[in-house]
């Protein structure tokens, strides 16, 4: 056993002389400023983890199948002949929500509780033929009292086959108003109402914070 106690100890000594600096436990942190990084890394990772709520992203919401590629989610199901797609990112979609009371005697306002709200697409496909909606939440105001839809169309477009760039798409605001709640009214019958968009909501959010610990 001698010839392999040797060996071990000469690992040892080869790792303890890898570096001279007296980095001590931060090994291979050679400067000040990773140091500090490290440190704070360690305890944001922590603080974080605390407050984490979604410890295992769903594989089914709401009656979709979910799948996830990186930051990138694809919602899917049948309805009738059928294919309902919705698809987004969450990178880019935390703001902070605005308290709904604010109070006049604090020296700074407090903020909001961080919320992901991402542009989201919706495909409606049958026989080949997409119908495609980009959907994006809208700033609540509680102050007019009754609450509005939580999100709107931004743009609509029609195709056959696979999308191209060159495919027409009308923005949502220049649509006739009839036709645009008719619109509305396809997609809550699809399942995309305002309660699941504000359910969306959560589950974006929960997803993104544990890619940001991911990150971290």
């Amino acid at each position: 056993q001698a010839p392999t106690v040797a060996v071990t100890a000469k690992k040892l000594a080869s790792v303890n002389s890898v570096c001279s600096c007296g980095c001590g436990r931060f090994q291979g942190m050679h400067t000040r400023g990773d140091k500090e990084l490290l440190e704070f890394l360690t305890e944001e990772i922590a603080t974080e983890k605390k407050n984490q709520k979604m410890k295992v992203p769903p594989t089914t919401f709401e009656g979709f199948d979910v799948k996830y590629d990186g930051a990138e989610v694809v919602l899917s199901k049948k309805f009738n002949d059928e294919e309902i797609k919705i698809s987004y990112t969450v990178k880019h979609t935390v703001d902070s929500e605005v308290p709904e009371e604010l109070n006049p005697n604090a020296e700074q306002p407090e903020g909001g509780e961080m919320k992901s709200k991402p542009e989201f697409e919706v495909d409606i496909i049958k026989d080949g033929k997409t119908i495609g909606f980009t959907c994006n939440y809208v700033q609540q105001n509680t102050e007019e009292g009754e609450a509005g839809d939580v999100f709107a169309i931004d743009e609509v477009t029609f195709y056959e086959g696979e999308w191209k760039d060159s495919n027409y798409a009308v923005a949502g605001d220049i649509l006739d108003g009839y036709l645009y709640d008719l619109f509305m009214n396809m997609l809550e019958e699809r399942g995309i109402s305002n309660e699941f968009v504000d359910k969306l909501s959560d589950c974006s959010t929960g997803f993104e914070h544990k890619m940001y610990i991911s990150l971290l």
